[in-house]
């Protein structure tokens, strides 16, 4: 397994993710509300690359290693515009099917990630863990 950091951009400001390498089908994760990507997603992300799909891991703006001020700043609007970023993000991907993109999502990223879904048909799946 190999991760590598990647940043993209999401309203102006520059996001920090985790790539993980793999296969045609790419799982999209972000933990909900103030946690980031560093509290325990790495465990779950690097299940997922083994089991032989690509992984990305961000963080939302204004949390974690990625920009915006003020910071620990949580708006829903906003969170549902980082997974769309980070799902662009891995459809332009090499190797990613474009229609092969799963959401993970945590909590209150749990309740993002399914509107995020209703609002793009072409999202393969949805991996929820205690859903908000």
């Amino acid at each position: 397994m190999t991760r590598r950091d990647v940043t993209y951009t999401s309203g102006g400001e520059e996001v920090a993710a985790w790539l993980y390498p793999g296969g045609s089908t790419c799982v999209v994760m972000a933990h909900g509300f103030s946690l980031t990507r560093h509290d325990g997603l790495s465990t779950y992300a690097e299940a997922l690359n083994d089991a032989g799909a690509t992984v990305l891991v961000f963080d939302h703006r204004y949390l974690g290693d990625s920009g915006g001020q003020p910071r620990q700043r949580v708006r829903v609007k906003q969170q549902a515009e980082d997974y769309r970023a980070a799902i662009a993000y891995a459809r332009g991907l090499n190797g990613v099917e474009p229609d092969r993109i799963v959401l993970w999502g945590y909590s209150f990223s749990g309740g993002t990630s399914v509107n995020v879904a209703a609002g793009d048909q072409r999202i393969a799946g949805v991996i929820l863990l205690c859903p908000f």
